[in-house]
Order: C-alpha cells, then sequence, then structure tokens
C-alpha cells in the first residue's frame, strides 16, 4: 500500500510540475522568441527575460520543490533555468530555498512511508554515506555535491536518523553551494561571462571531489572498528 502510495505522490507532482512548467513557458516564450531573434541585442533580450516578478518567483520555488520530490527528477536543470531567469543572485535565493524545501520534505515523506520491505539501495555512494565516522558531513557533502542524486542522499538521511535540527542544517548548507553553482553558472551562460563560468566549473569540479572524502571516511570507519 505504502509502495502505491508513493507511486501515486509522484505522478501527481509530475503532473503539477508539468503544470507549472506550462506556466512557465507561458511567462517565458516572448523573451525566449527575443533570444532567437538574431536581430535583437542581447542586452535587450535578457533585459525582457529579467523582467519578471512574483508570480515568476513563485512558480520557479514551486517548480524546484516537486523536481526535488520526485524521483529522478532533473531539479538541476530548473535550477540552471532559475538563475538563468532570475539573474544570479535573485535565481540563487530561488534555488537555495526551493532545493533546501524540496529535499526536506521528501525525506520527511521517506520517514513517514518508511516499508521493511522496501530494498536498500545498492549503489556503492550509499553504502558509503550509511557508513561513514563522520555521517553529517556525509550528508552535506551528498547534498553539496551535483553529481550525487538527492533521492540517495534522503534515503541515507532516513537510515541514519541524524537528529531533526541537523539535518536540516546540513541540508541547508547543501543545498546552498549547489544552488550557488547552478544559478551563477545559469547566469553565466546567458551572459557569455567566461571567466564567471570558468570560476563556476572550477567550483564544480571541487565540490565533486569531495565524493573521495566519502569513500575515505568510509574506510577510516571501517579501519577503526574492532575485529569480531
Amino acid at each position: 500500500m505504502k509502495r502505491q502510495l508513493k507511486i501515486a505522490l509522484s505522478l501527481l507532482g509530475a503532473l503539477v510540475a508539468a503544470g507549472i512548467g506550462y506556466g512557465l513557458w507561458l511567462q517565458y516564450r516572448g523573451s525566449v522568441s527575443l533570444l532567437l531573434d538574431t536581430t535583437t541585442r542581447a542586452e535587450n533580450a535578457i533585459a525582457s527575460l529579467r523582467d519578471y516578478g512574483p508570480l515568476e518567483v513563485i512558480l520557479f520555488f514551486g517548480l524546484l520543490v516537486l523536481m526535488c520530490c520526485i524521483p529522478g527528477a532533473p531539479s538541476s536543470v530548473v535550477a540552471i533555468f532559475t538563475g538563468v531567469c532570475l539573474g544570479d543572485w535573485a535565481g540563487f535565493l530561488v534555488s537555495a530555498a526551493g532545493l533546501t524545501a524540496g529535499n526536506l520534505i521528501q525525506s520527511g515523506v521517506l520517514k513517514l512511508l518508511a516499508d521493511r520491505r522496501d530494498k536498500a539501495p545498492t549503489n556503492r555512494l550509499y553504502k558509503a554515506l550509511v557508513s561513514m565516522k563522520h555521517p553529517r558531513i556525509g550528508l552535506l557533502i551528498g547534498y553539496a555535491v551535483p553529481m550525487i542524486p538527492t533521492m540517495l542522499v534522503n534515503v541515507a538521511s532516513v537510515r541514519l536518523r541524524v537528529s531533526a535540527r541537523s539535518h536540516v542544517l546540513v541540508c541547508l548548507l547543501g543545498s546552498t553551494l549547489v544552488a550557488a553553482i547552478y544559478a551563477f553558472g545559469g547566469d553565466a551562460l546567458i551572459r557569455g561571462n567566461r571567466r564567471l563560468l570558468i570560476t563556476v566549473i572550477i567550483a564544480f569540479v571541487a565540490l565533486s571531489a569531495l565524493i573521495l572524502f566519502i569513500r575515505k571516511d568510509r574506510q577510516r570507519h571501517r579501519d577503526a572498528e574492532p575485529e569480531k
């Protein structure tokens, strides 16, 4: 029954996300046409794109929350477009809030619908996360590294049973870090800012390298365990 409820919630979320996505397309199709028009100056096209109001902010926030809640949904793509359409700082704030809220909601739903019959992921990274010596640091890295699926991190957070306060803190910090990469990267793409884009790419690579820390910390935990 719980599995059927999970599927039903995912389908419902996908339908609502599709509706929000269509609403955003209606709001931005004129600006997109200007961007594709080679006779339009880039500055004018970007100004048209950034001429947004509270409705667009709410739609992007809601879409990011849903993308985080739906397993396998491309939340990173939406976060990048948030930076493209809202700009660097506004896109960053909306992305950080949306990613944080979405991950906390998904992990909360996973706790409520936890089923003993559910098989634990066999992914090596998941196994490393749940067997780390410092699990909070592992979750923080999991939320911050773009290459790690947040669904995997949220399942690990349920398994680790960290305190609610600690989970909120690591989720906020990790989501804020990755939101900065997406938002400023999206803004750099649309403006053609190569220097900023290179900086974002370097930050992306540096965060991705933290996966090695997860694996090494797990190995240290294994080595520290007494032999049976």
